[in-house]
């Protein structure tokens, strides 16, 4: 064994990445893994990446699954979620349909006997864009997400590198936290209703 294995744990930490096609997921985890942003994108076919990062202070080997966002292999994507230590719902700032999306798959993923107790990061990547072809508020999706989902939220750029080493951080909080999440949203125009009426008071 060498010297610096001895910082890596066994027992690999598995992170699931859930979100609808063309939102950025395949770039954050470039970006994570080797600091790297293409401009070409390329539909995924479900993909496993496997890098050794530092979780908590802790080097920890990390199996990354890079989901397809057109969920053609929905038998797959179950056995991957069954078998996450967390879960990142990616969507994309400038569509409002693929928030829709996260929510959808919250229902999905969350209320299956035995994946309640997953930790999720929700992630608002292409934070890049000017706000005019922003479609989503950070305000009242941050309102909704930490209130209503009891979940983590985070914006991001995978094309600038904004933000995306927290993502590392937030992983670090939901394990010395242990968070759970358990509750199952609304409907996602009720919930942000609810959300920015809170916002407001």
């Amino acid at each position: 064994m060498r010297p610096s294995d001895k910082y890596v744990e066994e027992k690999p930490y598995n992170i699931v990445v859930l979100g609808a096609g063309g939102v950025g997921k395949t770039s954050i985890i470039s970006r994570l893994m080797s600091n790297q942003f293409t401009t070409t994108y390329t539909p995924t076919v479900d993909d496993c990446h496997i890098v050794t990062l530092p979780i908590d202070g802790v080097k920890r080997e990390v199996k990354i699954i890079d989901t397809s966002g057109t969920y053609c292999f929905p038998a797959m994507r179950d056995l991957y979620v069954s078998k996450a230590d967390l879960i990142l719902l990616v969507y994309s700032l400038d569509d409002i349909d693929t928030f829709a999306s996260v929510e959808c798959s919250y229902n999905n993923e969350m209320e299956k006997e035995g994946n309640g107790r997953v930790p999720i990061i929700i992630i608002g990547n292409k934070m890049d864009l000017t706000t005019e072809r922003q479609q989503v508020c950070h305000s009242i999706v941050d309102c909704m997400v930490s209130l209503d989902w009891e979940a983590m939220y985070l914006e991001t750029s995978a094309k600038d590198n904004l933000n995306v080493s927290d993502i590392l951080d937030k992983v670090a909080t939901t394990k010395s936290k242990s968070k759970l999440v358990t509750k199952r949203p609304k409907n996602v125009l009720h919930s942000l209703q609810k959300a920015m009426a809170k916002f407001l008071k």
